[in-house]
């Protein structure tokens, strides 16, 4: 597709966010929007995705598993070494292997991922493809690179790591939607997040959330009138960001009363950590 193509592509897109309801607002609501809005954002999402479905080459996959975790767990100390053998003798394939490793997620926005804002096509294309190379999932071995979380995990244990974190993410009603901008850069809210975590056959070992910096944005959606005497809409506001974390947290922890080996969630603030473990 050629420069003026993409130009007139993102200019249509552009439009037609302007026309819908404002981006962030619509997702808060207690009833969905008109059908009519609906079918208009999913058919501008659709129309994007099928002009940039090239983009998809050069997206990096959102998990990574040490590469040398076969030679690693073949080695008699490791506690792997069971599993191996039996993925030696036939009994399981690579996948239960892999399966059976350690594993750590990431939730959250654009904090978690190599996201800035710049020119608008380069932030456009950057929301979409640019996975890894972030203070969690950086997988280059070079000095000068981000000594990730990933890479020191699996110092001490071969892993799989997997990152779901979205730019622009919200803290929003499980039952919402995400907006016309967050589907056009394939962002996933918390509640979006979190049903693609619970909907695996494995929970992971570990899952750390940072999340929430998009909600504190209380000036959009309100009149000259309201933004004069905020103090009703903060409370507000405070009351469903804690009510919508709350709901995509439990779902999280009934979860993980359900596995058979421990999970840890590790939840980020701005004032303070929370560990909760499943024992």
């Amino acid at each position: 597709m050629g420069p003026i193509t993409r130009t007139a592509a993102l200019a249509i897109i552009f439009e037609i966010s302007i026309v819908l309801p404002v981006a962030g607002t619509e997702e808060f609501a207690d009833t969905p929007p008109p059908l009519a809005i609906q079918i208009g954002e999913h058919g501008a999402a659709d129309f994007v995705n099928l002009i940039f479905l090239f983009d998809r080459v050069a997206t990096q996959s959102s998990s990574v598993t040490s590469p040398d975790y076969r030679e690693r767990i073949s080695q008699a100390s490791s506690p792997f070494d069971p599993d191996y053998l039996e993925y030696r003798s036939g009994r399981i394939d690579r996948r239960e292997l892999v399966r059976r490793l350690p594993h750590v997620s990431m939730i959250g926005d654009s904090l978690s991922l190599n996201f800035y804002v710049s020119a608008p096509w380069s932030v456009f294309w950057r929301a979409r493809t640019e996975r890894r190379k972030n203070w969690f999932l950086d997988t280059d071995p070079a000095p000068e690179s981000i000594f990730s979380i990933y890479e020191r995990l699996q110092q001490f244990i071969p892993l799989v790591a997997t990152e779901y974190s979205g730019a622009g993410a919200l803290v929003a009603p499980s039952r919402a939607q995400e907006g016309l901008r967050r589907k056009i850069v394939r962002t996933r809210n918390l509640s979006g997040q979190t049903r693609r975590i619970v909907g695996k056959d494995r929970l992971p070992d570990l899952i750390m959330i940072w999340i929430g910096h998009n909600n504190i944005d209380w000036v959009e959606g309100l009149s000259s009138a309201e933004r004069e005497h905020p103090e009703a809409h903060l409370r507000k506001m405070a009351t469903r960001f804690g009510k919508n974390y709350t709901e995509s947290l439990q779902l999280l922890i009934n979860r993980a009363k359900t596995e058979n080996h421990k999970v840890g969630i590790v939840v980020f603030g701005s004032r303070a950590v929370t560990a909760l473990s499943n024992r």
